[in-house]
Order: C-alpha cells, then structure tokens, then sequence
C-alpha cells in the first residue's frame, strides 16, 4: 500500500512531488525544486 500512495504522491503537482522525494524518499531533487520555485513565485 505504501508503494501505492507514494506513486500517486508522485502524479500530484511539482511540489508535492518535490516534497514526496524529499521528505518521504530522502532523494534531493534540484529540478523539481528549481521548477517548484518558479511555479511558487509566479502566483
């Protein structure tokens, strides 16, 4: 099941995608966070 949520975390927006690496999987993902910030900073 944990595979599950994780792999639709991963379908959801840049930055909870960027959050699911980071928090959940402990992988550091500088593009998603670049685009994140980009996304963020537009609204």
């Amino acid at each position: 099941m944990k595979n599950e949520i994780i792999s639709w975390l991963l379908e959801g927006d840049t930055s909870i995608r960027y959050q699911t690496n980071r928090d959940l999987l402990g992988i550091d993902k500088p593009n998603l966070r670049k685009k994140m910030l980009i996304v963020n900073n537009a609204r």
